[in-house]
């Protein structure tokens, strides 16, 4: 059976602890701080203070005895009734069922709710963001194409100028006009051809024709027939 001493108050006097009983009478060193078991005794010497204490031995004199504190640990059989609960990883290993509290439950599904909520405010604010982007970079794509728009149809009308159709004209008009059929029926092919020729935005390519002279030449009709089939393919645009 074992002998312990407890000495932790820093002047020899022995500190019970609340959960430990008293067990018996031991010896220590004079500090206190050391436990002396009694076959660590030459106890020949007690009676002989001058005697030398045999090899691997202590004096006798150099022990007191005193009262020893022994600690008495206990297992508890029924945690849970205690309010004692294992972790969800020890009980899942040991096949244990941990009860919910309900309050925690709660707790927990209502910061799960936060969570998410937060998370859809996030997302939405983000998805906010990105069609403000988009929105910007829409717009000035829209200014860019304005510009270059007008700049291409500028480029057009005074093209459209020559008294000689550009080389390849008859060839790009029989290649318009068997790829698309109806490519003259649109009326706003019609307005944007008024605005090449640079006439009357009233007038339409016939009214043109129309105006021609009895003299006018075949390159006048092919230019405004170019005219014709480009308005029509801006006005697709």
């Amino acid at each position: 059976m074992s002998h312990m001493c407890l000495f932790r108050d820093g002047r020899g006097g022995i500190e019970r602890n609340r959960s430990c009983d008293v067990f018996d009478l031991t010896f220590c060193h004079p500090d206190g701080n050391l436990q002396v078991w009694l076959t660590d005794v030459d106890w020949e010497t007690q009676d002989e203070p001058e005697r030398q204490a045999e090899e691997g031995l202590r004096h006798a004199s150099s022990v007191t005895e005193t009262t020893c504190w022994e600690a008495e640990f206990f297992c508890c059989t029924g945690p849970q009734a205690v309010g004692l609960h294992m972790t969800k990883w020890a009980a899942s290993r040991r096949g244990v069922h941990v009860p919910v509290n309900t309050d925690d439950r709660d707790a927990a599904a209502a910061a799960e709710a936060a969570q998410a909520e937060q998370a859809e405010q996030a997302e939405q604010a983000e998805q906010a963001q990105r069609d403000r982007e988009e929105r910007r970079q829409l717009l000035a794509l829209n200014k860019l194409g304005a510009a270059a728009i007008a700049v291409r149809r500028r480029w057009i009308k005074e093209s459209l100028l020559s008294t000689t159709p550009p080389k390849g004209t008859a060839l790009f008009l029989a290649r318009a006009v068997a790829s698309n059929p109806w490519l003259f029926d649109d009326y706003r092919g019609k307005q944007v051809a008024a605005e090449l020729l640079g006439t009357d935005p009233s007038q339409t390519p016939r009214d043109v024709v129309e105006a021609f002279p009895a003299n006018a030449g075949d390159n006048r009709g092919l230019m405004v027939l170019l005219a014709m089939a480009l308005g029509a393919q801006e006005a697709s645009r």
